[in-house]
């Protein structure tokens, strides 16, 4: 049998064990996953609808670290609302104003006054402009519109045939203005 101080001292060291007891943390793996794509729409934050940031923000806002394993449930929650945030988050389309306005420009000119090279390659560059593209892809389409405006810069004249008109100036030099009556 076991003494009164024995128990005692029994019940002293496991209530130590007890106290010295540390809650494993929650699993916050899904949640830092989640952030780190959220902090990607933030970093492009323009390029998406405002309500969809604010959603975002407001479910960054609901998490808490710290929690342990015992409000795991409250952890997976966050994580779902983050999820739930990213996956609503719609991209704005692109603008193509200066696509456009590089079309209209293009669509002034003569084709006939342009060597073929130069104007096909005008319209090379009208022909590979892809719509559809989102605000992330802005500078692709700002690339299209570029192509464009470089495409009409590097447009070269057709040389006109000066050989008919030089022709009839050395005829014109030749005459003998001696033999005709000045009618002017």
């Amino acid at each position: 049998k076991a003494t009164q101080a024995e128990i005692d001292s029994a019940t002293t060291s496991l209530q130590k064990g007890y106290n010295n007891l540390v809650l494993k943390p929650a699993d916050y793996s899904k949640v830092n996953e989640l952030s780190d794509l959220a902090d990607e729409i933030l970093d492009n934050e323009d390029a998406y609808e405002q309500k969809d940031i604010e959603l975002i923000y407001e479910a960054l806002d609901g998490v808490e670290k710290g929690y342990s394993i015992l409000y795991q449930g409250a952890v997976d929650t966050m994580a779902k609302n983050l999820d739930f945030a990213i996956k609503n988050a719609k991209v704005k389309g692109a603008v193509y104003t200066e696509v456009e306005a590089a079309k209209a420009e293009a669509n002034k000119l003569n084709k006939n006054d342009y060597t073929t090279d130069t104007w096909n390659a005008l319209q090379s560059a009208i022909n590979a402009v892809v719509y559809g593209k989102t605000a992330l892809e802005q500078d692709a389409v700002d690339a299209m519109a570029e192509a464009i405006y470089e495409a009409i810069d590097n447009l070269k004249l057709i040389s006109a045939d000066l050989s008919a008109l030089i022709a009839k100036l050395n005829e014109a030099k030749a005459i003998n203005l001696s033999n005709y009556v000045d009618t002017a």
